[in-house]
């Protein structure tokens, strides 16, 4: 193991035997002790024959793969009348329930790959009604709902961190066993991707109150909720994750290497750890309604009401979100640079997403009337705001960085040589740092995920329904009915848009003077791109995608006429078209 020879010089494997190589290797013994073989199989992997050999189709064995799950769910509540005016409940609810997924390795080993699961479900509820007079009654309700759930790697790999055992960097969460990825159709084994922790949390409280008023029938109430969700990405914090590079085991003229080998020899292509970081993203919601149902006339009913609610688009506890700014300046590597990412809270941004929109009035109206015995009349009209509590549940933008250390420019913890892991190991698998929440600008990009430019008009998305209604009833047990319902959207969200690319104009001026669009060279930034890459509007991001994020500025129009007709015929029998 040193410094890589040109191909020329490759040394093969005395007999291709590398038996002393593997036995300096800790962690493929390890690997391979846990892997079933014809002589030693087990409850979840059988063969065919004792010697190993395949079927004509190819199959020399199978696998098993299942799901152990607990579910232990409760629910208690308690009714009471404390007085012939004053009534209450209140009930708990406890839904815990786990699972541990495994595959052929069985659910007891710490190479499995499967994740296993446990989501815990609380809800306390209280409701409160209070009878003031035969006409007029209060009812006050509150709630609690919280769940937890937690995806992690197999319970027997948390025992300890088994990569110190073994020569790998240690675990960042102090447990677990890194993922060794493998081409060649192979499972991986180990941890790596797909594991983390969400907590989700509602308060909310409530008051109605209704009274009859002679013809009038009103109601008015308040409504509030606060919604938090905290998530914890933890893939890759198990020990990282490797892949292979079976062109480092290819022979001349023979590219079906496999994985295994590779990793015998402590050759690998890619090691990667996650930075950790948790997100705690809030929504609040309050709202306040009046309705009066009035009785006009015997055959004439009138409904008006009026609905205020104030919502607020997501918030980061620690402002740690924000927008790609295209009016913003900063600097990169000491040169000036247009456009980049500010966080929430800073550089004219607001706390939350966008700005909180105030206008949330939401008018309702209803009319019936019966003209005569035979014919009904009905129209409405209704506005409503698209709720925003939970609207950006995914972790966008992703604001912390993969760090990987490669074969051929990895720093070993031993010599300067390329780095493997039986002689030259890596040195340090710590993960890089996430930005740190500022006033600057950011001008370059490590995240996992697009770069969100997020509208900031305050618009919320709404729609406006409306309908109208004639019912006739033609004789004896002959109903006709004819409907109109139409629908407009405004403020809707419309598909995310790229922002960084070279427009039109640029790009047709560079083709009719011949510019070659794929010659690199250094940009003002120090940076290696291409010339197409350089004609970016802001070509400090030219390896990073900028997307349009929660754009609202769709809409959207629905009409439709509806006609039915019912026959009542005799013997209960009843005939029915639309």
């Amino acid at each position: 193991m040193g410094n890589r020879l040109p191909v020329a010089q490759y040394q093969r494997a005395v007999n291709n035997d590398i038996s002393q190589q593997a036995a300096a290797n800790p962690i493929t013994k390890f690997l391979l002790a846990s892997q079933p073989t014809p002589d030693q199989p087990t409850s979840y992997a059988r063969f065919f024959y004792p010697d190993g050999h395949y079927d004509p189709d190819g199959m020399n064995g199978y696998g098993v793969r299942g799901v152990t799950t607990n579910d232990d769910r409760y629910s208690l509540r308690v009714d009471e009348n404390l007085t012939a005016k004053d009534r209450i409940f209140v009930r708990y609810t406890n839904v815990p329930v786990s699972g541990i997924r495994y595959d052929y390795n069985g659910p007891s080993t710490p190479v499995l790959n499967q994740p296993s699961e446990s989501v815990n479900g609380w809800n306390i509820s209280a409701n409160y009604v209070r009878t003031l007079k035969a006409t007029m009654v209060n009812e006050f309700r509150a709630t609690y709902l919280r769940s937890d759930d937690s995806l992690t790697p197999a319970p027997a790999s948390l025992a300890k961190d088994f990569n110190t055992g073994l020569g790998l960097p240690p675990s960042i969460r102090g447990e677990g066993l890194a993922g060794f990825i493998f081409s060649n159709s192979l499972t991986t084994l180990g941890q790596s991707v797909g594991f983390g922790k969400i907590l989700n949390e509602t308060y909310g409280f409530g008051d109605d109150y209704s009274m009859l008023m002679g013809r009038h029938s009103v109601k008015f109430g308040v409504d509030y909720r606060a919604l938090q969700l905290n998530r914890y990405d933890e893939t890759n914090l198990y020990g990282g994750s490797f892949t292979c590079n079976t062109g480092l085991t290819n022979g001349a003229g023979f590219t079906g290497s496999s994985c295994v080998a590779g990793y015998m020899l402590g050759l690998f292509n890619t090691f990667t750890v996650n930075t950790p970081h948790a997100y705690y993203y809030r929504w609040k919601y309050g709202a306040a309604y009046v309705q009066d149902d009035w009785r006009i006339l015997p055959r004439l009913t009138i409904n008006v009401g009026l609905r205020y609610n104030i919502e607020t688009p997501r918030m980061e506890k620690f402002n740690y979100q924000g927008s790609f700014i295209s009016n913003g300046t900063g600097t990169l590597n000491g040169v000036a640079a247009t456009g980049g990412f500010a966080f929430s809270g800073t550089n004219g941004l607001p706390t939350t997403l966008w700005p909180v929109n105030y206008k949330g009035f939401e008018p309702r109206l209803g009319l019936a009337y019966q003209p005569a015995h035979f014919m009904t009349m009905r129209v409405s009209y209704a506005m409503m705001h698209t709720p925003l509590t939970g609207l950006g549940n995914n972790i966008v933008p992703n604001l912390t960085s993969g760090a990987a250390t490669t074969g051929t420019n990895g720093v070993g913890g031993v010599g300067s040589g390329w780095v493997n892991l039986i002689t030259n190991p890596i040195a340090n698998g710590a993960p890089s740092a996430a930005p740190v929440v500022s006033n600057t600008l950011l001008e370059s990009w490590n995240g996992t995920s697009y770069l969100p430019a997020v509208n900031q008009s305050s618009a919320v998305p709404y729609v406006q329904l409306w309908s109208a209604s004639l019912q006739f009833q033609l004789g004896k047990g002959t109903l006709v009915e004819a409907d109109y319902v139409g629908q407009k959207g405004t403020h809707l969200y419309s598909t995310p848009v790229p922002v960084n690319v070279p427009s039109i104009n640029a790009v047709t001026a560079a083709i009719k003077s011949r510019t070659n669009l794929i010659t690199a060279s250094k940009d003002q930034y120090g940076n290696t791109s291409t010339a197409l890459q350089r004609m970016k509007p802001y070509p400090q991001f030219f390896q990073n995608s900028i997307y349009t994020a929660y754009d609202r500025n769709a809409g959207s129009n629905y009409n439709a006429l509806y006609l039915s007709g019912r026959q009542q015929m005799k013997f209960g029998l009843s005939l029915f078209a639309s």
